[in-house]
């Protein structure tokens, strides 16, 4: 028992490792990064891990990597190795430009930066821009010193000043920047001073100082990362999942893609960025992405997602039926909700057949799955003429002991019927067409023989095209 009990442990913890597992995290080496921006600034590379700008200038100069990213998670330590001055150093990101070595630049990348002591229009604490144009030498101060924001030059994402949260000289500080197409989190020693969650284009990734000598940038390191979101966990059968896994609105893929897979868990696979799936069966289903990245690592990301069965809809086969009756029809699936064409929404309805051929259609929401079934009703025309026998015995019988109209009397607008014996007399007459004629007169049984009846009525009230009918004959009356 205590075996089983460990196997089952092992295979619990084993798919939460695997869920999500991106294993590289890679330094990054100084030797292979340029200094852009200000032809004065001098970055001094000591090794691989560890470079200071040891220049004192007031245009920005950068520090920047060969590769472009976005999806990262970037941490080292920052640090001033001087107690001269109280100025600004940080960080660049979705870096572009400047991409030379000159006084006037075009800037394109977000800045964080961090400024020591409040002066000159320059406040204590951290900044969040965005550059992204020409930018004169003249102009550096207000767009950088200041808090000049001017689309498309700058514009400023968050602030965060106060008396207590400038840098301190010879402290050493621990970075973390998570960078993806839709969120900017940045923390300094495990506080987090911005989330930004918006939609941001990828460049290259590097180190920034203005006015500040001595800034010391050490053992960078970055975790290239990609997750996915179904746009929904739950769904039906038959409904499209997409599954995404970056943002291409806002950046390009990441260099560090090399492929992507998908198993979506029901013998399905995929290699685009953002597929679309459907499952025809319900259950539940593990969608499982391995991205192949060119560190030689790989991240695998599982994450489940749970379907629905339809509700199973019959209204049964297309249906014949007679003008002027009515028909039950039947959904089925109790407890649910239940849409009919005809605007009811209980599970059967009794439906009320006239003269032309209809569909009914009828949806049923069950655990919040839909499914629809219709039924076609053909309507078989009624007689639109009324039948009138020839003969009948008013002799108490029960039997034959009424002389009236056969036919779907119910469609009949206006009717005039009148009976008259030999001599021309009206011995009955009724507007009615349930009524018939009993055989009497004043209360006494006419005599046996043969009389004329004359009739007149209109067919086509509910169930049939109108049409006007005139009919005189004779009837026979039998004791």
């Amino acid at each position: 028992m205590k075996l089983r009990l460990l196997i089952i442990f092992l295979v619990l913890f084993f798919k939460q490792v695997t869920a999500f597992s991106q294993e590289c995290v890679t330094e990054f080496d100084f030797n292979t990064w340029s200094v852009l921006g200000s032809p004065d600034g001098d970055w001094d590379v000591a090794d691989s891990k560890t470079v200071t700008n040891v220049s004192y200038i007031f245009p920005p100069t950068f520090f920047v990597s060969n590769q472009s990213m976005i999806n990262v998670l970037i941490k080292g330590t920052i640090s001033v190795e001087t107690g001269f001055d109280d100025d600004f150093f940080g960080l660049v990101f979705g870096y572009r430009e400047p991409t030379n070595i000159a006084d006037d630049n075009n800037y394109g990348f977000y800045l964080f930066d961090w400024k020591k002591k409040s002066e000159l229009g320059a406040n204590e604490g951290f900044r969040l821009s965005q550059y992204n144009g020409y930018i004169g030498s003249g102009e550096v101060k207000e767009f950088f010193w200041q808090q000049a924001q001017q689309n498309p030059q700058r514009k400023i994402l968050k602030t965060k000043y106060g008396g207590d949260l400038g840098w301190e000289p010879f402290k050493k500080y621990e970075v973390e920047l998570y960078f993806s197409g839709d969120r900017i989190r940045i923390k300094i020693d495990g506080m987090t001073i911005f989330d930004l969650k918006g939609c941001f284009g990828g460049g290259k990734f590097g180190f920034y100082c203005m006015s500040q000598q001595y800034s010391r940038f050490e053992n960078f390191t970055y975790q290239s990362f990609i997750d996915f979101t179904p746009t929904k966990s739950i769904a039906c059968v038959n409904d499209v999942f997409t599954f995404k896994s970056f943002n291409l609105d806002c950046s390009a893929l990441p260099d560090f893609i090399q492929s992507m897979h998908w198993d979506f868990g029901d013998g399905q696979t995929s290699n685009e960025i953002n597929p679309e799936h459907s499952y025809s069966q319900a259950g539940n289903y593990d969608v499982e992405l391995i991205v192949y990245k060119t560190d030689n690592c790989h991240d695998t990301i599982v994450k489940s997602v749970e379907v629905k069965p339809l509700p199973i809809v019959d209204l049964g086969e297309d249906k014949e039926v007679l003008a002027c009756s009515s028909l039950d029809l039947d959904a089925d699936n109790p407890g649910s909700l239940f849409s009919w064409s005809t605007g009811e929404t209980t599970q059967s309805i009794e439906v009320d057949i006239l003269s032309q051929d209809t569909t009914f259609w009828v949806t049923v929401e069950k655990n919040t799955c839909k499914s629809s079934d219709t039924v076609d009703v053909f309507v078989e025309a009624v007689q639109n003429k009324l039948f009138f026998p020839s003969a009948f015995s008013p002799n108490g019988d029960g039997i034959n002991d009424l002389f009236v109209p056969i036919g779907k009397t119910e469609d009949v607008s206006f009717y005039k019927f009148m009976v008259f014996n030999r001599w021309g007399q009206i011995v009955f007459d009724t507007d009615n067409p349930l009524e018939g004629w009993n055989g009497k007169l004043s209360g006494d049984y006419s005599p046996p023989g043969v009389y004329t009846y004359r009739v007149n009525y209109r067919m086509g009230k509910l169930c049939s095209e109108i049409n006007d009918h005139t009919e005189l004959s004779t009837l026979t009356l039998i004791k």
